[in-house]
C-alpha cells in the first residue's frame, strides 16, 4: 500500500508529523525511557538533511508509540522543494536502537506557496 505523502509549504513549521511507531507485527513501540530523533533526506539522496532529536516528543502515553516532528526554523529550506523520506530512529533504555518504518520511509512533499 502507498502511503500519502505529508504534506508542508516551504518556510512553514505548521503542520507537525505525527506517526504511531509499529514493530513488524503492528505492534505498538513502547518509547517509555526512550530517545527519539528524526530524519530526513531528499529522495534518491543518501546523505541526511535533518538529523535531530530537536522538536521530537512523544504524545499521550510513551508505551503506544506515539511521536511527532514540530518543524524547526529552516527545516524545510534546508530540504528544498520536492520529494523526501523521513524516519523516526530510537535508542532504548537498555542501549538497543530501532528505526521507523522498519519498510521504507515516511514520505515527506516540500511544496512552494502560491504567495511565494
Amino acid at each position: 500500500m502507498t502511503q500519502r505523502p505529508f504534506a508542508i509549504k516551504l518556510g512553514d513549521r505548521l503542520p507537525v508529523l505525527r506517526a504511531q511507531l509499529l514493530d513488524d507485527n503492528g505492534t505498538a513501540v513502547n518509547l517509555t525511557g526512550a530517545t527519539v530523533k528524526f530524519g530526513a533526506r531528499r529522495r534518491g539522496s543518501r546523505a541526511a538533511v535533518l538529523n535531530t532529536s530537536t522538536g521530537v516528543s512523544t504524545l499521550g502515553d510513551p508505551a503506544e508509540g506515539n511521536v511527532q516532528y514540530a518543524w524547526q526554523d529552516g527545516d524545510t529550506a534546508a530540504l528544498g522543494l520536492g520529494d523526501h523520506e523521513g524516519e523516526f530512529q530510537v535508542e532504548f533504555p537498555d542501549g538497543r536502537k530501532g528505526t521507523f518504518p522498519g519498510d521504507g520511509y515516511i514520505p515527506i512533499s516540500v511544496r512552494r506557496d502560491i504567495a511565494s
